[in-house]
């Protein structure tokens, strides 16, 4: 009978009719289709509420193949339950609250709102009619508001089939740029935690307890304290890394991502140069005329990932990870002496043995963290977009609010979700210190290699433990699973962040029949696009705003987030390795974090496979 619908992009001009004519801020949203709800998430103007309902039932347009002829209608539908009638009765009420009105006036639901609107504020509603038809039927002249049951006479004249101009659109405001003293995220209203001061680094690495291994390192530390100016941490790296040393950085180092022929994930990219950070940390911090090392430049065109980010540049490595140069502001002398001191007394030990600082307790060992989250810092500032490396950018957030936005004092959880393209079997619990044996194959599935990846419920147990230790008040999520942001908004005792991405296209377990053998995983993916690369950068950068770790030490992504949130929080990060793995690599006993290149030893004893109980034993 062709009914036709809107759909919700269709709706974008009379919103802004109503917005320019009336001040909307608030946008009540009734449908039973799913595309609407997704309209309402991406819009970045209003805000905007609907009713938590079921919509896969009825919100699809209905096919030939489901139900045949009239049959498919609502009104036919014998397969109705509580939730649907329930729920459209709720809408009506719902949207009553409401002061102007769009919708399609052909639909008697539509009209049923306007009438209820007008009862409810004992006042006309402005309306718009999205379907071109008219809420004042013809055959009444008197009132725009008029009985349902009047014919509709098309013939009667209609002012115009043009709606009205509006003025050329404003251009998009540029993205918030993170400088030296700026925050890029700055727009989404969350408050951000700062960067410890050195003498806290200090304090933090005198404190430390050993570390006692397994796939959690969960220390005493208390970062609500920690206050420092970004532009004042950046302004002793420059002097340690940058003012007044001639000359360019040494040991380069080749970390192309694929240009050898070898394909590799982001996270894997990013180790590269990860490794050589540490390596030059370990290996050369005593020879303080060096500078920390840079990779080899390699054109963005000739970059597997490089090439989608619009690079203003020539060098791929700037386009992705940005670069630090010498800032003029001077930093503060009792917080470069601090900075240089911890240097001199990790090169004092360089100079005794050889080897890098040990012990067992006092915190010597964290020493390397801390020079390893200073030379990140600098070396991979993840400035791309701030500084113009790169014109593929996006920083949209989209907050799960369950907190009074008063509450001032916020600990931020990290938690990278590692599903999607890098897995083909889902687990449900997490593996405390039991990691899974990778590649491990078996008669029933012979070409797969069995990565595994935990099911977002796993992380449950984990989340309670840090927020149980920590005081965790908001969780900044990454994954590329829809199954992740299902869980995100489920959360009640959070406020939840994440990046506005689409994830359907490497949001699903790979199967067999849509890529053959390895051509599954993501690095061998030949279809990624600016957004899905462009996406995993944003999302270390935006993770590396916490201050707590949850991730799957296996994957070299969640490590890159760990190593960035060091890197700007100035301090050692506690961490969960829900995959059972840890961050620290069993052949380097001293220290919780270490060389990703490091081979995994799994006949390495583990200190237990049961999480702690909830007495904290």
């Amino acid at each position: 009978t062709n009914r036709p619908c809107i759909h919700p992009r269709g709706y974008n001009s009379a919103v802004a009719r109503m917005a320019k004519r009336y001040g909307v801020t608030d946008i009540l949203l009734a449908s039973d289709s799913p595309l609407a709800i997704e309209w309402a998430r991406n819009q970045t103007e209003y805000d905007v509420h609907w009713l938590d309902q079921d919509r896969e039932k009825v919100g699809e347009m209905p096919l030939e193949n489901k139900l045949e002829g009239t049959k498919r209608w609502i009104e036919y539908r014998q397969d109705m339950t509580p939730e649907e009638v329930g729920g459209a009765l709720e809408e009506i009420d719902f949207l009553s609250h409401g002061q102007l009105m769009i919708g399609g006036m052909r639909s008697f639901f539509s009209r049923a709102i306007v009438y209820q609107m007008a009862a409810r504020n004992n006042a006309f509603i402005p309306w718009v009619g999205i379907d071109g038809y008219s809420l004042r039927i013809p055959c009444h002249q008197g009132t725009p508001y008029s009985e349902l049951e009047c014919p509709i006479k098309l013939s009667d004249p209609l002012p115009s089939r043009s709606p009205p101009t509006l003025p050329p659109a404003s251009p998009e405001p540029a993205e918030v740029r993170r400088g030296s003293t700026g925050e890029r995220f700055a727009h989404t209203g969350i408050r951000f935690p700062r960067p410890c001061s050195m003498k806290q680094a200090l304090a933090s690495i005198q404190n430390a307890r050993p570390f006692e291994g397994g796939s959690e390192f969960m220390p005493d530390v208390d970062f609500r304290n920690c206050a420092t100016d970004p532009a004042d941490y950046d302004a002793v790296l420059s002097e340690l890394f940058g003012a007044d040393k001639p000359g360019e950085p040494v040991k380069p180092f080749q970390f192309g991502g694929g240009i050898r022929g070898k394909p590799t994930t982001m996270g894997k990219y990013f180790g590269r140069g990860m490794d050589a950070v540490s390596m030059w940390v370990r290996g050369s911090v005593g020879r303080v005329q060096e500078l920390p090392p840079r990779p080899t430049r390699i054109p963005p065109q000739k970059d597997r990932w490089a090439r989608h980010l619009g690079c203003t540049g020539d060098n791929a490595y700037d386009c992705m990870f940005g670069k630090s140069t010498p800032t003029e502001e001077r930093a503060d002398p009792d917080e470069l002496a601090v900075a240089q001191g911890i240097w001199d007394n990790e090169r004092a030990c360089f100079a005794a043995n050889g080897t890098s600082c040990k012990g067992d307790a006092g915190g010597s060992v964290y020493l390397p963290i801390i020079l390893h989250a200073w030379t990140t810092r600098w070396v991979f500032p993840m400035n791309g977009c701030s500084h113009g490396h790169r014109t593929v950018c996006s920083n949209r957030v989209i907050s799960h609010i369950n907190l009074p936005k008063t509450r001032e004092d916020r600990v931020f959880l990290s938690i990278h979700m590692r599903m999607g393209d890098s897995c083909d079997i889902m687990e449900y619990e997490e593996r405390y210190n039991n990691p899974w044996e990778w590649g491990r194959k078996e008669k029933k599935t012979p070409s797969w290699t069995n990565r595994p990846c935990i099911h977002p419920r796993g992380y449950n147990s984990a989340v309670a433990r840090m927020a149980k230790r920590y005081g965790v008040t908001d969780i900044l999520l990454a994954s590329d699973s829809p199954l992740a942001i299902e869980w995100a908004r489920n959360q009640t005792e959070y406020d939840v962040h994440w990046l506005d991405q689409d994830r359907e296209k490497v949001g699903e377990m790979p199967l067999e029949n849509k890529l053959e053998g390895t051509k599954r995983w993501i690095e061998y993916r030949q279809d990624m696009t600016p957004e899905e690369v462009g996406g995993a950068l944003e999302e270390i950068d935006f993770l590396s705003h916490g201050q707590l770790m949850i991730g799957g030490m296996r994957s070299f992504f969640s490590r890159a987030i760990v190593y960035q949130m060091a890197a700007r929080n100035n301090a050692f990060i506690p961490w969960v390795g829900i995959d059972g793995y840890s961050l620290r690599i069993p052949c380097h006993q001293g220290t919780p974090y270490s060389e990703l290149e490091c081979p995994i030893k799994l006949s390495d004893p583990l200190p237990s496979r049961s999480p702690p109980t909830d007495d904290g034993r």
